[in-house]
């Protein structure tokens, strides 16, 4: 019956570590663009503070806030495969 579960359940975890695979090298470029998209707006952020450009301030705040998100919610998932993955070993 052992036997059985783990033939079963090989395609299933076999796709979720390609998954786990792939989200951790979107992870890494993510990372990146992340980083210095988020300097530049965050430069962007403090000039338009500086010349009192109020609906720029608000724009880029809204952006670097869903980027903010987006991240966290990419790690969150990358979590979420990694816990899968144990529990099915």
């Amino acid at each position: 019956m052992r036997m059985l579960k783990k033939v079963l359940l090989f395609p299933i975890k076999l796709v979720l570590m390609f998954i786990n695979l792939l989200l951790d090298l979107f992870m890494r470029v993510e990372s990146l663009i992340a980083g210095i998209g988020g300097l530049f707006l965050l430069a962007c952020l403090i000039y338009s503070l500086i010349n009192r450009i109020w609906i720029h301030v608000g724009i880029l705040s809204g952006i670097i806030a869903v980027g903010v998100i987006f991240v966290l919610l990419t790690a969150e998932i990358k979590v979420g495969i990694e816990i899968l993955l144990e529990k099915l070993v």
